[in-house]
């Protein structure tokens, strides 16, 4: 049990390293998985309408999350140019996606196990173990499958982030042409 433990506290402290450097954004993850997880949420529809007030909520809390996972995020533009002919953009997520993603944990343990009515600690550690790996390999997020409820909170945080970024990026490239403009 020492070594379960031990191995959660080093994949925290990898996503929270990961967290504080500047990566560089790809379509892959701010746009594919954002439209993944809506696609599985409509594969479940038929589960997803028997819980459509749960969904409802969950969604709206998700996407509280999502919004509340940007407010510690940086863009930097590089000077350089993608293969599109786009400027380079890295992305450092920060403390407050960290804090979103545990929430996210959290949140989804909870409801997952009161619809499966199976609440217990090793329910949880499964469930941070495999949502951890998710974020870190994102090829298990094709290779476990999950419940509905997940991949709402997947859908509504990740979509919400990705718009918010999206402002935030535009509103950032304005403040740059202006100062190059004026220069």
């Amino acid at each position: 049990m020492i070594v379960l433990y031990l191995v959660g506290f080093l994949i925290v402290l990898r996503f929270a390293r990961k967290s504080n450097e500047y990566e560089k954004v790809t379509r892959f993850e701010y746009f594919t998985l954002p439209v993944l997880s809506l696609v599985m949420i409509f594969l479940a529809w038929h589960e997803v309408s028997q819980h459509w007030l749960i969904f409802i909520g969950v969604l709206i809390v998700s996407a509280m999350i999502g919004k509340y996972q940007t407010t510690s995020a940086q863009i930097k533009y590089s000077g350089q140019l993608n293969r599109r002919g786009l400027p380079e953009i890295s992305l450092k997520k920060g403390r407050n996606y960290l804090i979103g993603w545990c929430l996210i944990v959290i949140i989804g343990f909870i409801g997952d196990s009161i619809l499966n009515a199976e609440l217990s600690w090793s329910n949880f550690m499964q469930a941070f173990f495999v949502e951890a790996l998710r974020e870190l390999v994102m090829v298990f997020r094709f290779t476990h499958p999950t419940e509905w409820f997940i991949w709402t909170l997947s859908a509504g945080s990740s979509i919400t982030y990705t718009i918010t970024l999206l402002y935030k990026g535009i509103n950032r490239r304005r403040q740059l042409l202006a100062r190059i403009h004026n220069e």
